[in-house]
């Protein structure tokens, strides 16, 4: 019942929106060039959402970069360490 009720009201604002982008008056051309020119700006990245999701985006990539970065370097730690317990050498892993 639940997806219904969800399904319906999508439909039912999707095929709203639909009407109105298509309907044939002047009132629905100058919505239709509001629509283009907004989403022309937020494409172009011009002062809007997409500039801070970009910015947002390389940050959170810079994080895990580091946060990879200093993993492998506590893996490599640790594996020095247990193979010191052993008292074996490392093995060479280079290919």
């Amino acid at each position: 019942m639940d997806k219904f009720l969800l399904g319906f009201v999508v439909g039912a604002v999707v095929g709203g929106g639909l009407a109105i982008l298509l309907a044939p008056d002047e009132q629905a051309r100058a919505f239709r060039e509001r629509v283009r020119l907004t989403t022309d700006r937020y494409a172009s990245g011009d002062g809007t959402p997409v500039k801070s999701l970009n910015g947002f985006a390389e940050k959170q990539r810079n994080r895990l970069e580091e946060a990879v970065a200093a993993g492998k370097r506590a893996n490599a730690e640790r594996q020095s360490e247990l193979w010191a317990q052993l008292q074996l050498p490392e093995p060479n892993n280079n290919p």
